[in-house]
């Protein structure tokens, strides 16, 4: 197109044409290669001109991919297209990999290039093992494991604390990967009582918390949780299971309660109008005589429905009297009624009735 003015007076004009290489190269491939994946690599190769081409198409590779063939013949008629097939194969190393096409043809060389990555099928697994040791003993540990083998990096631990043997415990629990209310508080709540262990053990990569994220700071992850619970409460003194949540969960809402309460024990500011409507609420639902039927199995054959005391209850009434608060008139109601109790929830009452200072 072209345009042209002169004063005041303008003009143009325009002609259609063809933009293409003589041959136009595309190659068909998937998005990313798992460890192991074989395929069918397509090459199409169009001919724009009005002769015909005799081609050679070559293929090199860079990176974790390797292929059966890498070279092959193609005719293409004028105004045509022609195909050839190459057989890739992902080979069990994790990177990336460069494939370039090349074909050759009417005195001219033709490139297509695609960088791809070989990426694992599954997420981040992980295997742990522990075990104990007298002075001057020998032990070989065996890491066998079904995994890549370039992607496997190992970690060995040895303390004196008895509590390195559920390393791999706390490694869950501080890289949960949801935020809801339970996974938030499991994450936090180890962090409150076993800072300096968990600082010292859990591997030295970030710990990301919903909301924030820190380099191995526990009291910050603790904060945060904090933070984030008393923003999920709702107008009845509950919280919600995930943010921006309009219904209440009871079970949650113990839970949180529970970690309120321990955090301020452990000097964390916590806001003292929060842990109150969630006290009330607590002890509004504990009045609920809620009980679940359980059924037993014998030799695969149903025998027997119990019923039971919902869980919430007994947990409810623990923490109400972890917080000085305690519901004494359903706490005597239960203690009167074990029948309703299971062997835990037997435990969880007998520790209200302690905390409440009757033994």
């Amino acid at each position: 197109m072209a345009v042209a003015y002169k004063d005041k007076s303008f003009g143009s004009a325009s002609k259609s044409m063809v933009v293409a290489d003589p041959l136009v190269v595309n190659t068909g491939l998937p998005r990313f290669f798992s460890p192991g994946d074989e395929i069918e690599m397509p090459v199409n190769i169009s001919n724009t001109t009005a002769k015909n081409a005799n081609t050679t198409v070559t293929i090199s590779i860079t990176g974790p991919v390797e292929a059966s063939t890498t070279t092959e013949k193609v005719t293409v008629s004028a105004n045509r297209e022609g195909n050839t097939v190459f057989k890739l194969k992902a080979l069990p190393v994790m990177g990336n990999a460069k494939i370039k096409v090349s074909v050759n043809g009417m005195n001219e060389t033709f490139v297509d290039e695609t960088e791809i990555t070989v990426r694992p099928a599954t997420s981040l697994l992980k295997t742990a093992t522990s075990g104990t040791m007298q002075a001057g003993q020998n032990k070989t540990l065996e890491l066998d494991a079904d995994f890549i083998p370039s992607s496997v990096e190992a970690r060995l631990v040895v303390s004196k604390n008895p509590m390195a043997e559920f390393i791999d415990r706390f490694q869950y629990l501080v890289h949960y990967p949801h935020g809801c209310a339970e996974q938030t508080i499991s994450a936090a709540f180890p962090q409150l009582y076993f800072a300096e262990f968990v600082k010292g053990a859990v591997n030295k990569k970030k710990i990301r918390l919903e909301g924030g994220e820190s380099d191995l700071n526990p009291s910050y992850n603790v904060k945060e949780a904090v933070r984030k619970i008393q923003g999920m409460q709702l107008y009845n003194g509950a919280v919600s299971y995930w943010q921006g949540g309009y219904s209440e969960s009871w079970w949650s809402s113990v839970y949180a309660a529970h970690f309120l309460i321990e955090c301020k024990k452990a000097g964390y500011d916590v806001d003292n109008s929060v842990l109150d409507r969630l006290l009330e609420y607590i002890n509004y639902r504990t009045n609920s005589k809620l009980v679940e039927s359980y059924p037993y199995y014998e030799n695969g054959q149903l025998i027997d429905h119990r019923k039971y005391v919902a869980r919430e209850i007994v947990y409810s009434l623990y923490v109400l009297s972890r917080a000085g608060k305690p519901n004494r008139p359903v706490m005597n109601y239960y203690k009167a009624n074990q029948g309703f109790l299971t062997t835990d929830e037997k435990y969880m009452l007998a520790g209200a009735f302690a905390l409440s200072s009757d033994k």
